[in-house]
């Protein structure tokens, strides 16, 4: 049985080690919403973020990352209704290879990013989830839907912005 284990990158280091297998889960969101590989690099390295990684069969099968509200860049603080202080965590990724999906990882890996945010200090998270098992496993553990984007960033797609109190 291959090995599983979830990885904070809490340093440079770790991140540049799973880079590529990070790229590769970047490569999977529409095209409308990737980020580029020095975007994806900066959201780790920003100061008060939070990016945990899953390893399973020796690869990333999937990634979850925070940034502080105050990092994002005004095009996406227009996605996000309301007001948020220094106490906010925005997850910008949440990401599961397709192959992977189905097995818990998700879940998994949200249950560990909640404690990891509140050790430093964040006490909301908030995002914007697609339809599917993205806003399912938050939903599930609390989170609130606050506004529903259609067609967001031309994507096609229903995402839903969420609230999740810790």
């Amino acid at each position: 049985m291959a090995e599983e284990k979830i990885i904070v990158l809490d340093n440079a280091f770790k991140v540049f080690q799973h880079i590529r297998g990070i790229a590769k889960l970047e490569a999977m969101h529409p095209e409308e919403l990737a980020e580029s590989f020095w975007e994806k690099l900066s959201d780790y390295l920003t100061h008060g973020s939070l990016g945990l990684i899953y390893i399973k069969d020796d690869k990333v099968v999937g990634e979850t990352i925070g940034v502080p509200v105050s990092s994002l860049e005004d095009s996406c603080r227009d996605k996000i209704p309301g007001l948020y202080d220094s106490s906010t965590l925005y997850v910008s990724s949440f990401t599961v290879q397709s192959e992977y999906q189905g097995q818990g990882i998700g879940s998994k890996l949200v249950k560990s990013f909640i404690p990891q945010a509140k050790a430093r200090g964040y006490s909301r998270l908030i995002g914007h989830a697609a339809e599917g098992s993205s806003l399912r496993i938050n939903n599930s553990l609390g989170a609130k839907v606050l506004q529903r984007y259609p067609d967001y960033y031309g994507t096609g797609k229903n995402y839903y912005f969420y609230e999740l109190i810790l």
